[in-house]
């Protein structure tokens, strides 16, 4: 309850925070598993983006996983307009390296891997 008062604070102060500094917050929300079995979809956490080079960025943060463990990950991405890639490393037993094409839909950027689609909320800094 208290992550859902938090997003709805952070929605209505997002147009002014509108002017950028390269530095983007990310609040992981979300998984929806293509194969519909007993995995956690309620996937929280936090990361930050940094704007490293044009069109470039770096990105490390938190969340809980499907399994409902917490992995930390690290990473770097790439954007051509409302698409992207994005590739890391987590500590997560099952996939340590990471590859996740997303597209960004205004403040939304939904993520897609060959078991699922992941759901965040994205806004610059």
């Amino acid at each position: 309850m208290r992550f859902i008062a938090l997003f709805f604070v952070v929605l209505a102060f997002n147009d002014a925070l509108a002017q950028s500094s390269g530095l983007a917050v990310n609040i992981n929300l979300a998984s929806y598993h293509y194969e519909r079995k007993d995995q956690n979809e309620n996937n929280m956490g936090f990361g930050l983006e940094h704007s490293c080079v044009k069109n470039m960025y770096c990105s490390m943060g938190f969340f809980e996983n499907s399994y409902r463990d917490n992995v930390v990950y690290l990473g770097v991405g790439k954007k051509w307009g409302a698409l992207g890639l994005e590739a890391g490393i987590m500590n997560y037993d099952e996939y340590p390296v990471y590859i996740l094409p997303y597209a960004q839909l205004g403040w939304f950027k939904i993520g897609a891997t060959h078991r699922m689609l992941t759901f965040q909320y994205k806004f610059d800094l």
